[in-house]
C-alpha cells in the first residue's frame, strides 16, 4: 500500500530520500524523520517504508503532515533488502539517499552533497564522515575514489550506508539493485558490484549520526555477517585480480551451512590470500590487505583438529604458545596462528 501525503506536483525532486522503518523505537524514529524534514536542502520527495512493524511506527510517521513525506507500507514484512529494492523502484529524485530509521542527518547533509555532485559529475557514488552515538567516535572514511575503492577491494567497506547519496542514474544505467543474498552485508555487495562501473567519494565533514543499538544488525548477527562479507569480497577480489576463488568460496558455503572445514581449506584460504596479495603489489595497491578477524576467528573455531592443524600450531611460535597456555585465544588469533594474515604494506 502506498499513501502519498503530497499532492502530485509538476516537477520531479531533486532527491529521493529512501528510509525503511521496521519496529523503530518512536523516539528514536521521530529524531530521524525531523533531521530529514529540517534540512535545509529542501527539493526533496521521502518515502518512508514501513515494513511490517508491529509497534506504533505507523502513528508516529503519519503524524507528520509534510507534502514532501510518502508512506509506504508493505503488507507483511519482507526484510530490509527486498524492502531496500522496492525503494529503488519508487524514486524519481536525479539523486538518491540513504537513511536509516535510527540515525540522524545533520541540517547542511543534503546541501553538501547535491553541491558536490553537481561540481563533480565523474562521481556516481557519495558518502561522508560520520558519528557514532553515543560513543561520539568519529568515523573517517577515505575521500578519494582510488584509495575508497582499494580498501573496499582488499580490507574493508569504507562507505557508511546511511551517508549515501547515489547518482539515479547510476541505478539505471546498470539496472542496480541489492542483491537479496547479501544478509546484513547489502551495501558492502552493491559497492563491491559497482567498483569497476563508478567512482565513489565521502566528504570530509560529519554529516551524519550513526546510532549504534545492542541489540541493532551488527551486534546480534556477527557470524552470518562476517561470513557473508568475506565470501563477497573473495569473490570480487577472485574476479578483479582473476584469481581461482572456488576453494574459498566453498569453505565459506560450509561454514555457512554449520559445517566444520578441515585444516587443508584453512592453508587454501592462506594460499588464496598471498595470491591476492601479490597481485596487489603488480596494480600498485596502497591499502593493507585483511581478511575479517570475525570470520576467520569463527573459522578456525569450525576447523577439525587433526595433525595438519596441529603442525601448523607446532611451526607458527613455540614460545607464543606456551606462554599462552594453549588457549582458544591463541588458536582464533589470525595474527599469531597465521602470520601472513597480518595487515602487510606493499
Amino acid at each position: 500500500m502506498v499513501v502519498f501525503i503530497s499532492q502530485l506536483r509538476g516537477n520531479m525532486p531533486k532527491v529521493s530520500v529512501l528510509m525503511p522503518v521496521y519496529n523503530t523505537a518512536e523516539e528514536f524514529l521521530r529524531e530521524a524523520i525531523e533531521s530529514i524534514l529540517n534540512q535545509t536542502f529542501t527539493d526533496f520527495e521521502f518515502i518512508i517504508i514501513n515494513d511490517g512493524s508491529t509497534n506504533n511506527a505507523k502513528e508516529t510517521i503519519l503524524s507528520y503532515e509534510d507534502k514532501r513525506i510518502s508512506y509506504v507500507e508493505n503488507e507483511q514484512n519482507i526484510g530490509l533488502i527486498k524492502t531496500l529494492n522496492k525503494g529503488l523502484s519508487l524514486a524519481q529524485g536525479e539523486f538518491i539517499a540513504r537513511m536509516d530509521s535510527d540515525d540522524i542527518s545533520l541540517p547542511k547533509r543534503f546541501e553538501k552533497q547535491v553541491e558536490f555532485f553537481e561540481k563533480n559529475p565523474e562521481i556516481g557514488i557519495l558518502g561522508t564522515w560520520f558519528k557514532y552515538i553515543p560513543s561520539n567516535r568519529v568515523i573517517e572514511p577515505f575521500t578519494d575514489s582510488k584509495k575508497i575503492k582499494e580498501c573496499l577491494l582488499v580490507n574493508s567497506n569504507t562507505i557508511g550506508h546511511p551517508t549515501v547519496m547515489i547518482r539515479k542514474s547510476v541505478i539505471d544505467e546498470f539496472s542496480i539493485k541489492y542483491d537479496e543474498n547479501a544478509i546484513y552485508v547489502e551495501d558492502y555487495a552493491l559497492w563491491l558490484s559497482l567498483i569497476d562501473k563508478v567512482n565513489f567519494a565521502n566528504l570530509d565533514e560529519v554529516l551524519l549520526e550513526y546510532r549504534v543499538l545492542k541489540d541493532g544488525i551488527c551486534g546480534t548477527n556477527v557470524i552470518p555477517q562476517s561470513l557473508n562479507c568475506q565470501k563477497i569480497m573473495f569473490e570480487a577480489q577472485g574476479k578483479y585480480f582473476t584469481v581461482d576463488n572456488q576453494k574459498v568460496i566453498n569453505s565459506i558455503e560450509k561454514l555457512k551451512n554449520n559445517e566444520k572445514v578441515s585444516s587443508s581449506e584453512l592453508t587454501n584460504i592462506k594460499k588464496f590470500t598471498n595470491q591476492i596479495i601479490k597481485e596487489m603489489r603488480k596494480q600498485g595497491f596502497k591499502q593493507d590487505y585483511e581478511v575479517n578477524k570475525d570470520f576467520y576467528t569463527y573459522a578456525i573455531k569450525r576447523c577439525k583438529k587433526d595433525l595438519l592443524f596441529y603442525k601448523i600450531l607446532w611451526d607458527t611460535n613455540l614460545d607464543r604458545i606456551l606462554k599462552l597456555r594453549f588457549s582458544f585465544k591463541v588458536i582464533n588469533s589470525i595474527r599469531f596462528l597465521y602470520p601472513e594474515f597480518k595487515n602487510t604494506k606493499n
